[in-house]
């Protein structure tokens, strides 16, 4: 009876150690798989030079000037799509006149240490990713627009230009 119950306890191990390897294959070609997805789209937000990283940008804002802000999560799929025609709208526009002010473009990550600083300053809440913000100040009193319509640089543009 003995020997019955340690060969059940022996197969019992058996069993659990090959249901573990065949989670770990599984977890494993979940994890190459979605990395191999990632890396197929193009992000210059993360650690390029239009990363909002300094609070200055917003609250040295002034009168001749607007803050164009794409406020994304890295997890969001519609944020990772639209990341090059943003990133052409920066290298198009950025620092230079779209109307009558001079356009600072950045964008914000959600997880980033200045997102609750920004939105508690500017009083805004976002409702979901990506948000295109336009925002401009005059004397402490800032202004923020939500851009609606296609995720375009003529868009954006037209957008700034109002």
């Amino acid at each position: 009876m003995l020997r019955i119950i340690k060969t059940m306890n022996n197969i019992g191990v058996s069993i659990s150690i090959i249901l573990l390897v065949i989670i770990l294959i599984i977890a494993v070609a979940i994890y190459v798989t979605g990395c191999s997805k990632k890396e197929s789209f193009v992000v210059p937000d993360s650690g390029s030079s239009d990363e909002l990283v300094d609070f200055g940008t917003v609250s040295d804002l002034d009168n001749d000037n607007i803050l164009m802000v794409k406020v994304y999560a890295n997890w969001c799929k519609h944020c990772n799509n639209m990341s090059n025609e943003w990133y052409n709208f920066y290298k198009k526009n950025n620092g230079l006149k779209i109307g009558s002010k001079n356009v600072k473009i950045v964008s914000l990550e959600e997880g980033n240490k200045l997102t609750k600083q920004v939105f508690d300053t500017i009083k805004y809440k976002t409702r979901g990713y990506p948000t295109i913000l336009k925002i401009s100040r005059s004397g402490e009193e800032y202004s923020v627009s939500e851009c609606t319509g296609p995720r375009t640089i003529s868009n954006w543009e037209q957008f700034a230009a109002k």
